[in-house]
């Protein structure tokens, strides 16, 4: 049983799991409003996870901090199984 459990919640981002029937789940990610900045996707081209932006929404250095801290835990985790 794998005890790591990863941080989903940051000051002004929150990244919510979207179950899929076929293949890998997803990520939204969402601001404090709820809205939806982007996903979080498994990009097979580059096999790791990457961040893919709706348009029209601004992120800042902090912004884009916890999104890279989001990735690089999926992809640790993705490498150990």
């Amino acid at each position: 049983m794998n005890s790591f459990e990863m941080k989903t919640k940051y000051k002004f981002l929150h990244f919510e799991e979207v179950p899929c029937l076929f293949g890998d789940s997803y990520y939204y990610v969402k601001n404090k409003r709820n809205n939806i900045l982007g996903n979080v996707e498994f990009y097979a081209d580059w096999d790791c996870f990457a961040f893919f932006p709706n348009g029209g929404y601004v992120l800042d250095t902090q912004c884009l901090s916890n999104i890279t801290d989001f990735l690089t835990q999926l992809n640790l985790l993705n490498k150990s199984r």
